[in-house]
């Protein structure tokens, strides 16, 4: 029996700090899944638009040069909509449209 309760101590001695470890770990994990989505959606993405477009136009003339007009418009298209959302009428209006969505979700 006094055997028992030392193997059963000695193992717990290795696992225990073990498990901290790991659970120390785990959290460092999270920090930095949460770090890095928050870079991702810090919009930095929309700053180079430009070039972005430039290169996809460039691949389409590259690859598809029958369907580079079409591109274009597609282009213009979004560069208009991104000028829409940017009005603070239309801010207001989305911000509106979510908190009648969230009280919806919230009734249910």
């Amino acid at each position: 029996m006094k055997k028992m309760w030392l193997s059963f101590v000695a193992v717990m001695m290795f696992i225990i700090p073990t498990e901290a470890f790991a659970a120390h770990e785990k959290a460092n994990v999270k920090q930095r899944d949460t770090e890095a989505i928050g870079h991702v959606l810090a919009g930095h993405m929309f700053k180079h638009g430009e070039l972005d477009e430039q290169k996809w136009m460039k691949i389409v003339r590259q690859y598809t040069p029958d369907q580079a007009d079409e591109w274009q418009k597609v282009l213009d298209e979004r560069k208009t909509l991104r000028k829409q959302m940017q009005d603070e009428q239309v801010k207001k209006a989305l911000k509106a449209k979510c908190k009648e969505m969230k009280k919806k979700r919230e009734a249910a």
